[in-house]
């Protein structure tokens, strides 16, 4: 007996239709699930970015690092003067002051283009929406504009962070009010002296340098109102091998905010600003949301 061999039937039109049809959706689910990962990942890359635009501004007060503040003495007015010198004074130590200032980036981890520039953009690859530093309110705000490039949209094309600063004065600054700072003079000569009126100096850069004032503020009012400057005292005559103890703070005038860092304190000359001769500068760290050094022992030994 003869055995018949099984048919063999092809798919019809409307199963491979069918097929047709499972396939594309799921390669279409997996290329939607491919583009949101993707577009997670640039989301997230451009928070990392933030973080890392703060830490080059302001640097980690916790453990003493230092960024484009603490060696300049103010924020970056752009996204360039963290990537590139500019026409900032280059990082170097001033001896008078007993510090060291200057640019010394640049403060973001990135490597010259083809053409030997820096850039550091967002995590779309796209140029920051906006980077906006205030000087006198002491913030700095900086904005992505989402997937798309553009201000507003919605999902990943909005603009983020949507509000707020990445940067405000708290982070930086250093109210010295209402610091205190004994200082004794000591007059190791056989001769009085007398060091007449005085204040205490706070040397900080500006720009990336030591050399202002350019002036010495002509009138008390003026003087007293400046962050980096005591009230005055008259410290009076100091009988040979005697010393005299007085104390300085920094409470007149408006909030007394300086950048934070390694910073240095002199006795100057009330009407002139010129340094009193004596020892050398005494180096003292501000930091950020910290309490203020405690400085009761500051020697200034008056010249023989």
């Amino acid at each position: 007996m003869m055995r018949t061999a099984p048919s063999r039937r092809g798919l019809t039109l409307l199963e491979l239709l069918l097929v047709v049809f499972i396939l594309s959706a799921i390669a279409l689910t997996a290329v939607t699930l491919t583009d949101q990962a993707d577009e997670q990942f640039r989301y997230e890359d451009t928070k990392t970015r933030l973080v890392l635009l703060r830490e080059a501004t302001i640097g980690r007060p916790a453990d003493g690092t230092a960024g484009f503040v603490a060696d300049c003495g103010r924020l970056p007015d752009s996204l360039a003067e963290l990537l590139e010198i500019g026409t900032l004074a280059p990082f170097a130590y001033d001896p008078p002051v007993g510090l060291s200032a200057g640019w010394r980036g640049p403060y973001l981890p990135v490597l010259p283009d083809g053409d030997g520039t820096r850039s550091f953009p967002d995590g779309w690859g796209n140029d920051w929406l906006a980077f906006a530093a205030d000087r006198n309110a002491g913030t700095l705000s900086v904005t992505s504009a989402g997937s798309d490039g553009l201000p507003g949209g919605t999902d990943y094309a909005a603009d983020y962070p949507p509000s707020g600063f990445l940067v405000t004065t708290y982070d930086h600054e250093v109210d010295l009010r209402p610091w205190q700072v004994r200082v004794v003079f000591q007059n190791p000569s056989g001769s009085p002296v007398d060091p007449g009126t005085v204040r205490l100096r706070l040397h900080y850069p500006r720009d990336g340098t030591f050399a202002w004032p350019v002036v010495w503020p002509p009138t008390e009012a003026e003087r007293d109102a400046l962050p980096w400057l005591s009230e005055e005292k008259a410290v009076g005559t100091v009988g040979p091998g005697g010393t005299a103890s007085v104390v300085f703070r920094f409470e007149t005038g408006a909030p007394k905010r300086v950048p934070w860092g390694e910073r240095s304190l002199v006795v100057v000359d009330d009407s002139t600003g010129a340094r009193i001769p004596g020892d050398g500068p005494r180096l003292v760290r501000l930091l950020p949301r910290a309490a203020l050094p405690a400085l009761d022992d500051m020697a200034w030994v008056l010249p023989r």
